[in-house]
């Protein structure tokens, strides 16, 4: 009897202590609905203060934390959960929760790559497909394909036809021109006024 008694008040006692975190929660839950998330996440942490591994005030809590813009603490929180978790379902939910935080810092590979892990735990899971495909789209407008022409433009580059070889007389001669060239116009310019100096615009 005394054996019994004392489970009898140990469980009374978990009874007791579950009722105080359930109405923890709801209290956390209320705030949440009001807009109130501060609050909200100090309902959840008190009850994550006593029972440290409980889902639903994780779960809580890592969705206040995105609504106060805490995206990198709501990633941590879904991500602890992922660990331990065996319900495809309930994975598939924390898959897609991730997804939608890493489209909101503009991470599409993480997002992409979230969306697919939730429809691997839940092929069923329509909002992740939906969202996955506006990922992918989200990408490739991002980094475009490059178009054929590119594509030969590099596979071909234009080839510039080979210079004629000059023999060292028509070399001789095509230096004398251009030396006869670059005194004519060393004498036009020594003929020009020298007002006209510093009028000339550079190109920005």
């Amino acid at each position: 009897m005394k054996k019994s008694f004392t489970l009898l008040l140990l469980l009374a006692y978990m009874f007791s202590q579950a009722q105080k975190e359930a109405e923890k929660i709801q209290s956390g839950n209320m705030a949440y609905r009001e807009g109130r998330y501060e609050q909200a996440a100090k309902q959840y942490k008190l009850v994550l203060s006593g029972s440290p591994e409980d889902p639903v005030a994780t779960y809580n809590l890592a969705l206040t934390f995105y609504k106060e813009d805490k995206a990198d603490s709501a990633l941590a929180a879904f991500e602890k959960m992922r660990r331990g978790e065996t319900d495809p379902l309930r994975l598939s939910k924390l898959y897609y929760n991730e997804g939608v935080i890493f489209s909101g810092k503009n991470n599409l590979a993480a997002s992409i790559e979230a969306y697919k892990n939730a429809l691997r735990a839940n092929p069923f899971d329509n909002d992740a497909r939906e969202n996955l495909q506006k990922a992918l789209s989200a990408l490739k407008l991002k980094n475009p394909p490059p178009k054929k022409e590119d594509r030969k433009n590099k596979k071909q580059p234009d080839k510039q036809p080979p210079r004629p070889k000059l023999n060292p007389k028509q070399a001789e001669q095509k230096l004398k021109d251009l030396q006869q060239k670059e005194q004519k116009t060393q004498q036009r310019i020594q003929k020009k006024p020298a007002n006209n100096a510093g009028t000339v615009k550079k190109d920005w």
